[in-house]
């Protein structure tokens, strides 16, 4: 496959097109020719094919395996439904770069192998890249909390989240984790997972109920000091994210309104950069594999009794 230079757009093959990838994507693709050359698109169905490709005033074709043999295409981005962690996978097979919005759950670790395998780039357009605006609004209020309130500290978050993207609201709010634990709980009650984080905070992601890939849930993380680990104080912290309009505790101060189409722009053209310089996504298949890891950590922990999780992030010392 001809290579693309820095100075060139990116190739890509689109497979689907339906709703989500008509309000949020197409617009943006537009945006970005010049740096993202849409060179073909695949839907499962001869209309919207047609529809798809004369929008995108590239070429159309029914079913993906025709995109994946095109020479032309450098990267996927693939939004379908019908089996996304396949294709997904059939794409890295084929040499292609991939940025995708959906689960890969069944076939993960399959496909951070093939990446690394074809020395290919794998993109995850997610909820997480959208809210990135409150992750730093929030994380830079607890920066400062914790600054006034030494010792001891209790953090409530309680957040709307896809089950296999709880990972990035953490890493967003208090930074890289060093290890999780499965805790054991009687049955009947929350899972709760312990988490160290590399700055030696501790606490726990404890759920509201049995998480399934996919489903949005409701997440209840508890941070605290590890000199009180799960402490409640007098001095407590509580956060709700559900909602971009909600308020910052105590602080009085809206999260200002952005267009979530602006994001989409953003991250294709990060996706573009990454193919371009071979440089890791912000949010790649490692990233995904460590969600995993913490969900795993969830499930497992009316069973466990304390076994630690391994991240792909170094291991802390012990407390």
């Amino acid at each position: 496959m001809r290579q693309t230079s820095e100075s060139e757009p990116v190739r890509v093959g689109l497979i689907g097109c339906g709703r989500w990838a008509r309000e949020a994507y197409l617009p943006a693709l537009t945006r970005l020719r010049g740096t993202i050359d849409v060179v073909a698109v695949a839907t499962a169905h001869p209309m919207t094919a047609r529809l798809a490709g004369a929008a995108l005033g590239t070429r159309s074709f029914v079913g993906h395996e025709a995109i994946l043999a095109l020479d032309g295409v450098e990267a996927v981005i693939n939004l379908t439904a019908h089996d996304p962690a396949a294709i997904t996978l059939a794409a890295l097979r084929a040499g292609k770069h991939v940025c995708t919005e959906l689960d890969v759950g069944r076939l993960a670790a399959e496909i951070a192998a093939e990446a690394e395998r074809q020395g290919r780039i794998v993109q995850f357009c997610t909820w997480p890249h959208v809210y990135r605006p409150i992750h730093v609004a929030l994380g830079s209020a607890l920066a400062a909390w914790r600054q006034r309130h030494p010792g001891p500290r209790a953090v409530s978050v309680t957040w709307g989240w896809p089950a296999e993207q709880v990972w990035h609201p953490l890493e967003g709010l208090c930074g890289p984790i060093a290890r999780v634990c499965a805790a054991a709980t009687p049955p009947g009650h929350p899972q709760v997972a312990l988490v160290e984080f590399a700055h030696g905070d501790a606490g726990a992601v404890v759920s509201g109920g049995p998480l399934a890939p996919a489903m949005r849930r409701r997440i209840r993380f508890e941070f605290s000091h590890p000199s009180g680990l799960l402490t409640r104080t007098d001095d407590r912290l509580d956060f709700h994210g559900e909602q971009a309009d909600e308020l910052l505790p105590g602080g009085g101060q809206e999260f200002p309104f952005y267009d979530w189409h602006e994001d989409y722009v953003t991250m294709l053209a990060d996706f573009a950069r990454c193919v371009r310089g071979r440089t890791p996504p912000r949010m790649g298949i490692d990233t995904y594999l460590r969600s995993q890891r913490l969900e795993a950590a969830l499930h497992a922990s009316r069973h466990a009794g304390g076994e630690w999780i391994p991240t792909l992030d170094p291991p802390s010392p012990d407390p």
